[in-house]
Parts: structure tokens; C-alpha cells; sequence
């Protein structure tokens, strides 16, 4: 039962941009990819967009991401989501298909595929330790 309850304190707590330090980044280009996945993470949204909506070229944000936030866009994109699908499944009742379209995933399928990979069970197993 100390098992159960360590993993249940553990996933209510889970935080997977944990690694990410949003104050030590000094780079004004990161600074605007961060608010612009703020503001745009539900939409279908990838480095090559982002380039062009911030004049810059897609090899010098990926490299520059890379180096500041020590992880690849892609990953950062996917665990931000998945950090604001916790939230949603924390704070709202709603169901995992709309929970999977607010937070910019193609279905509700794939968002409990991605979440099982990164938080370590399934949605609803997330859900039921919540409750």
C-alpha cells in the first residue's frame, strides 16, 4: 500500500518540463519560440512554421533550441502538452477526445500512447489514481 501510495504522490506531482529552467534562458529567439508554443501548442505547430512566422532559419532554431533547452523542439512541444493535458484531467472532467484536441494532439488514441511513453500509465489509470 506505501508503494501505491509513493506512485500516486509521484504522478499527482509529475512535471515534465521539470528539466526546462525558463529563467536562465538568456536567448531573446528562444524567449519568443516559448511564448509563441504558449499561445499556439493546441494548433498543429512545427519548427519549420515557427522559423517562418519568426524570420529566422529552421537550422539555426533547431540548433539553438537545442543548446539552450537541452532538448529537441519536438520533444519540448510534446511534453508541454502533455504537462497541459494533466492539468486538464486534474482540473476538468472532460473527456479524453477533447482534452486530446485542446492540447494539440490528432486523437485521443494517440495522446494516451504518448502520455503511457512519458507519465508511465495509461489516461484513465491517471484518472482513477487521482480520484
Amino acid at each position: 500500500y506505501s508503494e501505491y501510495r509513493k506512485e500516486e504522490d509521484g504522478l499527482r506531482g509529475i512535471d515534465l518540463l521539470s528539466s526546462v529552467d525558463r529563467t536562465q534562458i538568456k536567448s531573446g529567439v528562444i524567449c519568443q519560440i516559448l511564448e509563441y508554443v504558449d499561445r499556439h501548442y493546441a494548433e498543429k505547430l512545427t519548427l519549420h512554421d515557427l522559423a517562418g512566422e519568426l524570420h529566422y532559419s529552421e537550422s539555426f532554431l533547431i540548433r539553438r533550441f537545442k543548446e539552450e533547452m537541452k532538448l529537441g523542439f519536438s520533444e519540448y512541444l510534446t511534453r508541454y502538452r502533455i504537462q497541459k493535458a494533466i492539468v486538464l484531467l486534474r482540473e476538468t472532467n472532460k473527456r479524453t477526445e477533447i482534452i486530446a484536441e485542446e492540447c494539440g494532439f490528432l486523437n485521443a488514441k494517440y495522446l494516451n500512447t504518448v502520455f503511457r511513453k512519458h507519465v508511465g500509465c495509461s489516461l484513465r489509470e491517471y484518472v482513477r489514481l487521482l480520484r
